[in-house]
This record gives C-alpha cells, sequence and structure tokens, in this order.
C-alpha cells in the first residue's frame, strides 16, 4: 500500500513539472515580425529593415475608413550594423518588445545588396532557432528593401502578407516566376551545382505617398508593387534580371508551371490565346565519352482560351495542330533565350550542372573544376508536346461570326 502511495506521489511531483512552460512567449511581449529587409549601408555595412505587426490596429481595419482606427496595421523599422544581427539588436532598441521572427513571411533585398552579395547576408538568419527558412526571398528591383518593406496596400492590411499572396499567384496563374524560399537558396549555394534565381519586386509611383495609410484608400493608388521576372545571380552576386518571356522558359525548365497563358500568332495580324492547364518537364543528362548531353521533355496539356482572328474557328479541321505546334515552338523558344541568358552571364541557374551530377557522379568529380568551360558548349536538346483538349464554350471565333454578320 506505501508503495502505491509512494508511486502516487512520484506521478503528481512528475506531472507539476510538466505543466510548467519554461519558454513561455506571451503576444503583449513580441514585436511580431512579418517582413524582413536586407540593404547595403555606409562603410559596408548592413541596413536592416523589419515589418512589424500592430495587432490591435489589424483586428480593428487600422488605416481604413470605419475600422476605428487611423493608425496602420504595420509599423517598419531600419538600422544599420556590421552585421546582420547587430542591426536587428538596435532595431530592438525602438521598441518595447522583443523582436520574434517566426511569423516572418517575406525576406526583400535591396539591389544594391543583391549586387555585393548575398552570401554573409544567410548566416545570421541560417544560425538563430527563432527565425523559420520557409518563407520568400526577393530583390527590390531598381529600389531598396526599406521602400518596399514601407509602402501600404490596399486589400490586404498587412503588405507582407500581399507580396507572399503575390508571388504564390504569379507562380499559380502566370508562370513567370515562382516562390523560392531561404531553405532552396542554402540548398543551392551548398551543393555548388546551381547558381540562385528569385523572384523580383519593383516600387510604382509617388515616392513620398508611398508610406501614407491614404495610399491604401484610394481607388488608383498613388505608389504601388509590381512583381515581375527572376534576378539570377552568379557567385551570391546578381547578374541580371530575366525579361517575361525569358523567365517563363526558365520556369517550364524548372518544371514549375501550374498555368499560364501563350499567345501565338495567327492570320494577317491577330493571335490565339492558349491556356495552358498542367505542364510537367523532365530533365535528363547522359554522358558518351567523356561528354555529356542534355535533354529536356516538357509534355502540357492546354486549353484554347480566345480566338482574335476572324480567318480561323477552333471547330476547323487541322486548326488544333497547327496551334499545337505553335505553341511548342513557342515555349522551346522560350526556353532557349532563358539558356542563352544563363550563357551570357556565366551562370547556370538552370541547375544543369546537377542534373549532369545525378547522371553520371564520377563524371562531375572530374568536371567540376572546368564547368565554366563545359557549360557554354553543353548540348541541350529540347522537345516540347502540347495537347490541347477543349476550344471553350464556342467553336466559331467571335470575331469570325461577326465578319461574316457584316459582310452577309
Amino acid at each position: 500500500m506505501r508503495r502505491g502511495w509512494g508511486v502516487l506521489l512520484a506521478l503528481a511531483l512528475l506531472a507539476a513539472g510538466l505543466t510548467g512552460c519554461w519558454d513561455i512567449k506571451y503576444l503583449d511581449d513580441l514585436g511580431i515580425v512579418m517582413g524582413l529587409g536586407l540593404d547595403q549601408g555606409k562603410d559596408g555595412k548592413y541596413r536592416v529593415t523589419v515589418q512589424i505587426v500592430n495587432p490591435g490596429n489589424v483586428a480593428t481595419g487600422g488605416g481604413q475608413k470605419g475600422g476605428g482606427s487611423n493608425r496602420s496595421p504595420v509599423v517598419s523599422y531600419s538600422e544599420t550594423g556590421n552585421s546582420v544581427m547587430e542591426a536587428v539588436r538596435k532595431v530592438s532598441a525602438k521598441i518595447s518588445r522583443k523582436l520574434y521572427f517566426s511569423h516572418n513571411q517575406i525576406l526583400v533585398i535591396g539591389e544594391d545588396m543583391a549586387r555585393r552579395g548575398i552570401g554573409q547576408a544567410f548566416e545570421f538568419i541560417e544560425r538563430d532557432h527563432e527565425i523559420r527558412t520557409d518563407f520568400y526571398v526577393l530583390v527590390a528591383k531598381g529600389a531598396q528593401a526599406s521602400d518596399v518593406l514601407t509602402i501600404t496596400t490596399p486589400i490586404e492590411k498587412i503588405p507582407a502578407n500581399k507580396i507572399r499572396d503575390n508571388i504564390d499567384n504569379m507562380e499559380e496563374n502566370l508562370g513567370i516566376a515562382y516562390g523560392v524560399t531561404v531553405k532552396d537558396l542554402v540548398e543551392d549555394m551548398g551543393t555548388g551545382r546551381r547558381q540562385i534565381a528569385v523572384g523580383t519586386v519593383e516600387v510604382i509611383g509617388n515616392e513620398t505617398e508611398r508610406s501614407k495609410s491614404a495610399n491604401a484608400e484610394e481607388i488608383r493608388p498613388e505608389s504601388y508593387l509590381k512583381f515581375g521576372g527572376m534576378a539570377v545571380f552568379k557567385a551570391g552576386r546578381l547578374a541580371g534580371y530575366l525579361p517575361f518571356k525569358s523567365s517563363r522558359g526558365f520556369v517550364y525548365m524548372a518544371g514549375k508551371i501550374q498555368n499560364t497563358v501563350i499567345d501565338v500568332p495567327c492570320g494577317k495580324s491577330g493571335y490565339v490565346s492558349v491556356e495552358v492547364v498542367h505542364s510537367s518537364t523532365d530533365m535528363k543528362a547522359e554522358v558518351r565519352g567523356g561528354h555529356p548531353e542534355v535533354r529536356i521533355h516538357v509534355e502540357q496539356e492546354a486549353n484554347i482560351g480566345e480566338i482574335m482572328c476572324p480567318e480561323i474557328g477552333a471547330g476547323q479541321a487541322g486548326t488544333f495542330r497547327e496551334l499545337e505546334q505553335k505553341v511548342n515552338r513557342e515555349v522551346e523558344r522560350e526556353m532557349r533565350q532563358a539558356l542563352k541568358r544563363a550563357r551570357d552571364w556565366d551562370s547556370d541557374y538552370l541547375g544543369l550542372a546537377n542534373v549532369v551530377y545525378r547522371a553520371d557522379p564520377q563524371y562531375w568529380k572530374r568536371a567540376r573544376d572546368r564547368w565554366d568551360e563545359i557549360f557554354p558548349k553543353l548540348p541541350v536538346r529540347i522537345e516540347v508536346l502540347t495537347e490541347i483538349r477543349r476550344e471553350g464554350t464556342r467553336n466559331e471565333s467571335f470575331y469570325r461570326k461577326a465578319g461574316e454578320s457584316k459582310n452577309g
């Protein structure tokens, strides 16, 4: 009996210890960081900008008319230091709460910082146990990261969330960029077999109005964020920006196309819009006689979205086949443009070295130190197969029908 009571007492003492939360953090004590920005400061220093949530104003619709508060739902602070960590600690001195990075959504890198090199900037981010590495990374094209993180945005109250959602939307509906996380970049830089590429964002409009709450209340904002193609790096430094079609060609090669619209010419001056609804990319390499070759095979399904040519109709015999061939040629052309940019910048952001490594690790060990010589001449074969399944709810072009009615 005594032994039973002794066991019960021991269990009670253990349970009491388990109920305590030694590292509990209360929301009232935390400054929740939603966006982080890195810029090049003076004398080679780092300039850090953090976008912090103002919880009460998010709940009441702060910054929006009728929300019961004229204060912004977020606030941004910037500081400079010899290291990212030092700058972050200086920001902490400006607020009454401890900076909390576990909910961070984005990392924006200013263009000057990107050209200087971003490798060292990830040292603090990767080491700090409170910072996740699954948030998106962007380059501020022609701007500072602080410019991006101090702009007010309509629809979405928290700008960092708006930026994250824009990246997802670009990937799901346009196909000229995709989300790249800190974890992705660290892995790519660690292998040494792929240069990095991330999305871009620009600040458009009136510089003096971008941080005012009224900017988010206008039908036509004075300033807004514009998202574009991918930024390409070489050895951790910005090499250049991919234009629309080259960027989409890269996304095809990366196998990240979810949905996109490809316009192909028809008739004398019209276009047919073909919506790609499913796409898969298979990239393989083969080494023969000490010489590697890469083959890229794309298969995709598509629908006809719009016909701007009175000369043709989707129901005509051979129309699908002709359009499929035009789409195939356009996609291959865009992929070739992405490859040309890679060779012009001497940056294998396409990851062809990694493909060769997977095909023949022993060859890669011998060729690794000569890859800069091999890459410009590496044969790359591209094959695209498109199948158009549907023509929408209309067989004949609206313009074709309208032309027939006018002439008849």
